[in-house]
């Protein structure tokens, strides 16, 4: 199996960019240490502000709470899919983005995140990312998705 970890978060708060973890499989150390003291685990969804000077790459949208957790860079204009990397290891994320519309910096309601995990795939996203959009990894993201464990 290629993916590891399967998270789900929903905009569920009347925040404007937070999303709340809604589902997942397995324990992801890195995502894990992000709960508060009420256990609950969420993070925020926005538009990217800041683009390293020595890169051409600019990410679309960044996850964060506190510190920085993860950009999302999603290559064709409009696209639902994206991807990025964990900060602090060498994991690959690879996101589905469901109804994610960022408007006058607020997320709206309805948006839904999903972040497939790839332990150590960092020096292979460009291919992950490739066989994620060309399907080639329907069949995990199904398993994946059907052992979910939800969260309300």
């Amino acid at each position: 199996m290629t993916l590891d970890y399967y998270y789900e978060f929903k905009k569920i708060e009347e925040t404007r960019t937070r999303i709340d973890c809604s589902g997942r499989t397995g324990i992801y150390n890195p995502l894990e240490k992000r709960r508060n003291v009420q256990g609950k685990l969420f993070i925020y969804l926005s538009h990217n502000t800041y683009t390293k000077g020595d890169t051409e790459t600019k990410a679309d949208l960044v996850l964060s709470k506190g510190k920085h957790i993860s950009s999302i860079y999603m290559p064709k204009e409009g696209a639902l899919f994206g991807f990025g990397d964990m900060r602090d290891t060498n994991d690959t994320l690879l996101f589905i983005l469901h109804d994610v519309k960022i408007i006058n910096g607020a997320l709206m309601p309805g948006a839904r995140l999903e972040i497939f995990v790839v332990e150590n795939g960092k020096n292979q996203t460009n291919l992950l990312y490739n066989m994620f959009c060309d399907g080639l990894l329907d069949d995990e993201i199904k398993t994946l998705r059907e052992r979910k464990i939800k969260y309300s």
